[in-house]
């Protein structure tokens, strides 16, 4: 009901959202992305700890919000590789920070249900990551997570709590 005004209309706040923090909020679903989708002002899209968010929302977020230069999505375990694929057409990722050390910036914070494989894939369509944050996403294992080609430009790589072993850090280093 927020994203309409009493006519039916959208509303004007929503569509002029540059930055949408929605942090810890149960009640937030698929269908407030749907509601958001057509917003192409928005930048920053921040959905921490918004755990009704599923594989749906990240394909609308995907096909729809492709002007979004920063994202941040943690702890949601109804994410999974399938719902990363659609994010590779994200090819703005580079937040309204870009004059601080962050970057292009894109957050799967302890998003369980993540591999190697999607972060991999993600990574090689052409998303230009300075910014990677995997914290806890703990199914990354693969010695080959991280090619040349996919890691060239990232300045910040944060891999608390995964499986990530040395042979992967020193193919990192190697790239230097």
């Amino acid at each position: 009901r927020i994203f309409v005004d009493s006519s039916g209309k959208k509303n004007p706040i929503m569509r002029n959202l540059v930055e949408l923090v929605v942090r810890r909020c149960d009640n937030i679903t698929d269908a407030t992305i749907d509601a958001i989708k057509d917003n192409k002002r928005l930048k920053i899209l921040d959905l921490w700890e918004v755990k009704n968010i599923t594989n749906d929302g990240l394909e609308i977020i995907g096909k729809n919000l492709t002007q979004l230069q920063s994202l941040t999505i943690c702890r949601n375990e109804n994410i999974s590789d399938e719902g990363i694929s659609f994010l590779s057409n994200l090819k703005e990722l580079d937040p309204l920070q870009t004059q601080t050390r962050r970057g292009k910036k894109i957050v799967l914070r302890s998003c369980v249900n993540i591999t190697e494989h999607a972060i991999r894939d993600l990574l090689a369509s052409g998303v230009n990551l300075s910014f990677l944050d995997v914290w806890g996403t703990g199914r990354l294992s693969d010695q080959s997570l991280f090619e040349q080609a996919t890691i060239q430009n990232l300045t910040h790589l944060i891999l608390a709590d995964s499986n990530i072993d040395d042979y992967c850090l020193s193919k990192i280093g190697a790239y230097g």
